[in-house]
């Protein structure tokens, strides 16, 4: 008997046992996703499970074996040491729920001191812009985010010095990094951050530049599959109050990828170019760079970064002989900069005494698209203050203004070979016998505009240009004893600084996790007194950012410098419209006052009133007319400007050659290919306000075909008339058609670069071509101001050595009308013009929009022509046609001459005929259709006849095959719907048939209504039903109550019955064990008690299983000794 009762309990106790940890799940939803993992070398052992602060793991070793979920958490105890540590993080969070890596705890950041341990691999999987950077090898990294996403690490302490038997300086030493992050396999990583980390004392390679070495280290490789996982790159990261102290090489450095060759001769980076391949949404804030072997902080390829309010104090503390010791490759470092980015912004930053070198400045504006420098001060770095670099087709549209540079060293801008930089509204103070411009640094492009350039030792003459073309305008110059010749409004007083020099010398010494820089008071010595030359002798330069250094806001008449006062100027400027004295021209139609001052910029101290024709006040939404006046007035200072139409009657664009010397416009013009006045002015651009007319003599001509020797006539809205002749051109000629310097309107020079054509930007200043790289060249032969001969020829050469991503160089002709062309070559053309050649082939080819239109040739190498024959082709307006070519291996003599020579042919290109086959056939078939018989109803065979006199009128008219279709659906259509005449089959009926019956017996529907009664007599209140069967129900219901008045057959009748009785019959009763047993099929969760409950009942069932157990010897000793 009592081994059946504990049999019984213990099936009850297994059958519990398996419900209980279902319930358990259900008991435990609703709480906040995600584990957090707890870390501690005070108390932890990796014995423990880790999930509480009391059983904490004990090494970082337990978390790099888990995957970490989304929303989990790894908290490392303060105080910890974790010697030889690392975190290789695996798993990524999701967003809203990151994973989260932070410390608990009071007391000093956990340390994570890794010491040359967590080594990994990295390859980028190709090699990189230079062959010379190494791309691939081990490296040592305290914590890796290697395709790691959705991660928030705060609050830690990071070193990892070297301990394995290696010199500091050796060449092959392994690569360390503080912060290492990887993207490869997963496409775009999003949410990546860095927050108030120390990290310090990494040692890692003193030359590696794009290895993840340095303190924080992002990269980008090669995926193993990209069409599977697309390509890497990273959104949303930020790198914010951390300190980063003595590493090498790199402080931070953020988006270095794999995909470089992508953006190599490239200038204006491409939006779409940004998108695919560049990282985005990066902010680097509040970080403190001190001592860093090589550069302070870098963005790398990145869409739009944002840099500010960061520190570098001692860059390039590696970067000499002493140190760098092996290789001179590399041996460049600045302080803070981009690296092919586009539109980079770099603001309230400071830079403290950055190391010499040959780079050694506080900025670089290197190899990008659009960065920007404002705000930001400098001090004391010892290769000066700024560079822009390097090369005018790699560096464009730099901006440099309202920044302060003090005691910057070797010269304070760097330009070497730049394209065009702007430097406005800054201020420098130049310590005794440092120069403006740096020595070594030059050859490049500029615009200088109202800047202090303070001289604090003795008078002395500068040199402003050095070998660099530099524009100069309204700077002041103190203490110089001479002034650019540029400067036509250069100004040598003393610029009344309140006290210059007395800006920092050294950083704020602020710790983590507080504004690191200075407050914009210690600077209040740059701010001018009331009585400065620099208060409103600026010159207004649109898009200048709004604020000055301070934060105060410019409008109006900028002051020169770096600070604006407010003292009230009563100038106004506009970037939209023309200001000529006090004449504002360029008012267009339906321009609102408030639109109308939204356009203007002047001071906002200013008050403005604006008057109609009659003196009457017009308020903000009144439209302005010609003749309006603005006044502008500042306590008794006033000034008025009179509004005016639009004066521009400037000839904007053309598809068509122009010479604006002669004032005529070629257009080619055949007899059966001409040219009309609609197609002729869609090919050009005015301004949007003038009016383009074509006259011959002095009648306008409307419509029609363009002739030679008509006028154009470009008019203003004042009246003013552009007036060019129409030139008939139907022939072009490359050398003719030349013009130094001038790119289209009908030809170009180009270099394909990844696939596109970009049209070349740099022509030589002593031959008439473009230059590009490696000894390339498109233009013609000889000196930039030879003659134009018959023996002039074309010159096309491609690049002696290029990279991958060039394919080669080009003579673009825009098609500037549609048309049949003939495309030939001068006479003895083409041919090497330095033969012989040897290590390689010259291949021309010619193209139209990129696709071949004949077979290459190889150039002979013994500088004989190749034979070309020449090659008609039809062309579009807008295409391109051109003449490539491209080095095939290593040639060394691939300069060629070709004259490309173009003549239309005089071919109609108006509409095609339209076959109109198949409409006429079908128009026949229908006509043989005939009634005479009447076969069809009269009604359609009427509309058959209708629709052929339709179809017959159409096929006099069409004009595209588009209008054949429709004739021929309309017409099918009337014949396909010919209706035949029903005829009776019983035309002679019974004379006496049998009554009719009753046609519509009346249905008894009585049966349904009382299944109906049943029916809704039926409740699920209880939920004794499944809700989905009791609405069938419901729904079978619904249905015979809306047709039981339609019922008019005993068919429909039973169908109805039939219907509800199966909605009946399939009610399906709830399951009895559903509710509470913890399925996944229920909704329903338990109350928090449901685990403990059932766990209490566990263990009492168990104790009476015990009990019952231990009773059972003790019975059986008793009986046994009695």
């Amino acid at each position: 008997m009592l081994k059946r009762i504990i049999n019984i309990l213990l099936i009850m106790l297994l059958v519990l046992t398996n419900y209980a940890p279902v319930l358990e799940v259900h008991a435990a939803s609703g709480e906040e996703s995600g584990t957090t993992y707890y870390v501690s070398t005070l108390n932890g052992r990796d014995s423990n499970d880790g999930k509480s602060e009391d059983s904490a793991f004990y090494s970082l070793r337990k978390i790099n074996e888990l995957e970490l979920q989304p929303g989990d958490k790894v908290l490392l105890e303060a105080g910890s040491v974790f010697n030889d540590g690392y975190l290789h993080i695996q798993g990524s969070g999701a967003e809203g729920s990151p994973i989260v890596i932070d410390k608990y705890g009071e007391g000093e950041n956990p340390q994570i001191q890794t010491n040359g341990q967590g080594i990994w691999y990295q390859n980028y999987g190709t090699v990189l812009d230079n062959p010379g950077h190494k791309y691939k090898g081990y490296v040592s990294s305290s914590i890796l985010l290697y395709d790691v996403e959705y991660i928030e690490i705060n609050n830690l302490d990071i070193s990892n010095a070297s301990n394995l038997d290696e010199g500091y300086s050796d060449l092959d030493k392994m690569n360390r990094t503080g912060v290492a992050a990887v993207a490869q396999n997963k496409g775009t990583l999003n949410h990546i951050y860095l927050n108030d980390l120390n990290i310090h004392d990494v040692h890692g390679n003193v030359y590696d530049k794009h290895m993840n070495n340095g303190g924080i280290y992002f990269t980008i490789f090669k995926p193993t599959n990209e069409a599977e996982t697309g390509i890497p790159r990273y959104n949303d990261v930020r790198i914010e109050n951390n300190v980063v102290k003595n590493t090498s090489r790199w402080g931070i450095a953020v988006g270095y990828t794999a995909y470089s060759s992508h953006f190599k001769g490239i200038g204006e980076l491409p939006d779409d170019l940004m998108e695919k391949y560049g990282s985005s949404n990066v902010v680097i804030r509040n970080n403190y760079i001190k001592d860093p072997g090589g550069d302070a902080i870098t963005t790398m390829y990145l869409d739009r970064p944002l840099v500010e309010y960061n520190v570098s104090d001692g860059a390039a503390r590696e970067i000499n002989d002493e140190v760098y010791s092996e290789t001179s490759f590399g041996k460049v470092a600045a302080g803070i900069w981009p690296w092919k980015s586009k539109n980079a912004v770099f603001q309230y930053n400071e830079a403290f005494d950055t190391n010499y070198n040959q780079d050694g400045q506080a900025w670089d504006a290197d190899w990008g698209d659009g960065t920007i420098y404002q705000y930001n001060y400098s001090y004391n770095n010892a290769g000066g203050a700024i560079m822009i670099c390097c090369g005018r087709d790699y560096v464009v549209n730099s901006v440099f203004r309202y920044n302060i540079s003090q005691n910057d060293l070797s010269g304070v801008l760097n330009l070497p070979s730049n394209a065009l930089a702007h430097f406005y509204n800054n201020t420098f103070y130049i310590k005794e016998g440092v120069p403006f411009i740096r020595d070594g640094m030059t050859g490049g492009i500029a615009v200088v505009e109202n800047n202090i350039i303070y001289n604090a030792g003795d008078p002395k003459e500068e040199n402003w240009t050095k070998n660099s073309n530099i524009t100069y305008s309204n700077n002041i110059y103190y203490n110089y004893t001479n002034t650019p010749e540029s400067d036509e409004f250069a100004i040598t007083a003393d610029p009344q600084l309140v006290d210059p020099g007395s800006a920092p010398t050294a950083t704020t010494g602020n710790g983590p996790g507080v504004t690191l820089t200075h407050d914009r008071s210690a600077f209040s010595g740059y701010q001018l007194k009331d009585t400065s030359p620099a208060i409103n002798n600026g010159k207004y330069i649109a898009n200048n950012g709004g604020e000055d250094f301070f934060g105060y806001e410019v409008t109006g008449t900028p002051d020169i410098g770096a600070y604006e006062s407010d003292v009230v100027s009563v100038k106004i400027y506009s970037d939209k419209y023309t200001i000529d004295g006090t004449d504002i021209i360029g008012i267009g139609n339906d321009v609102t006052v408030e639109d109308f001052l939204n356009a203007i910029s002047y001071d906002t101290a200013l008050e403005v009133e604006v008057l109609d024709k009659d003196g009457n006040v017009m308020d903000s939404n009144d439209v302005v007319k010609p003749g309006f006046a603005f006044r502008f007035s500042h306590g008794d200072t006033e000034k008025t400007y009179t509004v005016f139409t639009n004066f521009n009657n400037q000839l904007m664009n053309s598809v068509y050659m122009v010479d604006e010397e002669s004032k005529k416009i070629f257009v080619p013009i055949l007899e059966n290919n001409p040219t009309d006045v609609e197609e002729f002015k869609n090919g050009i651009s005015v301004d949007s306000a003038a009016d383009v007319k074509v006259f011959d003599g002095n009648n306008e001509v409307t419509e029609g075909v363009l002739s030679d020797g008509m006028l154009m006539k470009i008019t203003a809205q004042n009246g003013k008339e552009n007036t060019y002749t129409i030139t008939v051109k139907n022939h072009y000629h490359y050398a003719f058609d030349f013009v130094n310097g001038q790119q289209g309107n009908v030809w170009y020079a180009q270099k394909k670069v990844n696939g596109e054509y970009i049209n070349m930007t740099s022509f030589s200043s002593q031959y008439a071509t473009w230059d590009g790289k490696n000894w390339a060249a498109v233009g013609l032969q000889g000196g930039i101001n030879d003659p134009i001969t018959e023996e002039t020829h074309g010159l096309l050469v491609d690049s002696l050595t290029k990279s991958n991503d060039e394919q080669g160089h080009s003579m673009a002709y825009n098609v500037p009308k549609t048309g049949v062309i003939k495309l030939s070559l001068k006479d003895g053309e083409p041919y090497l013009r330095m033969a012989p050649n040897s290590g390689g082939d010259v291949v021309l080819t010619f193209t139209l929009n990129g696709e071949p239109i004949s077979d290459s040739y190889i150039l002979p190498n013994d500088g004989t022509p190749a034979d070309v024959e020449p090659i008609e082709v039809e062309v579009e307006k807008g295409d391109f046609l051109r003449i490539e070519l491209v080095n095939e291996g290593s040639p060394t003599s691939p300069s060629a001459h070709i004259t490309p020579l173009i003549a239309y042919k005089d071919v109609n290109m108006s509409q095609p005929e339209v076959d109109t086959t198949e409409l006429q056939n079908l128009i026949t078939t229908a006509e043989a259709i005939t009634n005479d018989d009447e076969i069809y109803t009269k009604a359609s065979f009427d509309v058959l006849q209708t629709a052929i006199a339709d179809a017959k009128d159409a096929l006099e008219a069409v004009e595209t095959e588009s209008d054949v279709d429709t004739a021929v659906d309309a017409l099918q259509a009337a014949m396909d719907q010919l209706e035949e005449v029903v005829v009776d089959p019983n035309p002679n009926p019974d004379p006496d048939p049998d009554p009719d019956p009753d046609p519509d017996p009346e249905v008894d529907v009585t049966a349904l209504e009382a299944l109906l009664k049943k029916v809704k007599a039926i409740s699920n209140d209880d939920g004794t039903y499944t809700s989905d069967s009791y609405e069938a129900l419901q729904t079978a219901i619904a249905k015979a109550d809306a047709d039981i008045d339609t019922i008019e057959t005993e068919a429909e009748l039973d169908t109805a019955i039939n219907a509800l009785q199966a909605a009946m019959d399939e009610l399906e009763k709830a399951d009895e064990d559903s509710e509470g047993n913890g399925s996944e099929d229920t909704d329903e969760e338990l109350p928090n008690t449901a685990t403990p409950m059932y766990n209490w009942m566990l263990l009492g069932i168990a104790l009476v299983i015990i009990g019952l157990a231990a009773l059972f010897p003790v019975r059986k000793y008793k009986n046994l000794s009695n």
